[in-house]
């Protein structure tokens, strides 16, 4: 049979050359060793990771999925044992490999990592994304970097009515950017309510009393609930929070079709579906959007 057996599967040979059977025959683990993979200690990242490259180069797609599931299940947040620059050189390998799953998962274990560990340097990551073209992950990192200085402490100058920022290790271009995010979402809070206000939801067919959910949904931003319920400018600046947590709040003295369970936090959407619908596309609407904000439009 022309195959070559690898962790369990049979693999049909495409190439007859030395170089493809030295490099294949790398890989051949016996079942046992295969699975001390999924072993943080016994993992070999650099064999898995050739792999990973030999799989592609040669379009196995057993060998693919088999290194991949391993790269995810080793890079999940919060189990991620790879160390920050393997991170690094993994999202490189994923990106030219365009492995999407893989993606996201190197994508959040790296936003995980920036709130563990503060020596990490954003500057570092932003300019990796700017290389690899990954303008969402760009929004994302300046978002974080956004909300990290708001939340930071700011010293009083001794003899001034100033006060001095944390330092940065952002290059000029890159403060710039995080400048106009800055304006660009704030101007965005300061409007939201307005543009959001009386709009008409769309009603699902089940939905057979539509005017419980767009009477909710006028409440929710009415001037009295949205200057009771939400800080200019937000509590560290954090848009996304404050939209997610109008999931769960409702206005005071407002009656809800949700259960409330006294003496813990409401985690329920207190909205009917209709209103959850339209909140949960806001939402939506400012994550795919958020690089937006820092780099501007893509449009010409």
């Amino acid at each position: 049979m022309n195959s070559v057996r690898y962790a369990g599967c049979f693999m049909h040979r495409k190439s007859t050359s030395p170089q493809f059977f030295f490099r294949i025959s790398d890989f051949c683990f016996r079942p046992q060793e295969t699975a001390l993979q999924y072993n943080a200690s016994k993992f070999k990242l650099k064999l898995i990771l050739n792999l990973f490259l030999i799989s592609h180069k040669y379009d196995f797609e057993s060998l693919q999925t088999f290194a991949t599931q391993l790269l995810i299940y080793h890079c999940t947040p919060p189990k991620t044992t790879c160390r920050t620059p393997e991170l690094e050189d993994i999202l490189r390998l994923a990106i030219r490999n365009r492995a999407l799953p893989l993606t996201k998962v190197i994508e959040q274990a790296l936003l995980c990592r920036l709130e563990e560990d503060q020596t990490i340097s954003i500057a570092q990551l932003i300019t990796l994304a700017e290389e690899l073209g990954m303008r969402e992950f760009q929004g994302k990192l300046y978002y974080h970097e956004l909300i990290r200085e708001e939340a930071s402490v700011l010293l009083k100058i001794p003899s001034s009515t100033a006060y001095d920022f944390p330092s940065t290790n952002l290059t000029e271009k890159q403060s710039l950017a995080l400048f106009r995010g800055y304006r660009s979402l704030l101007h965005y809070w300061q409007d939201l309510p307005g543009r959001v206000r009386k709009k008409k939801l769309f009603q699902f067919t089940s939905c057979k009393n539509h005017h419980k959910c767009q009477s909710e949904w006028d409440s929710a931003w009415s001037a009295e609930t949205v200057q009771n319920r939400d800080p200019f400018p937000p509590l560290n600046f954090d848009i996304l929070a404050s939209l997610e947590k109008i999931q769960t709040s409702a206005p005071d003295g407002f009656v809800t079709a949700a259960p409330i369970v006294f003496g813990q936090p409401n985690t329920q959407p207190w909205m009917r579906a209709c209103g959850q619908k339209e909140l949960g596309d806001l939402i939506k609407q400012l994550k795919d959007t958020l690089a937006d904000h820092f780099l501007g439009s893509q449009l010409p």
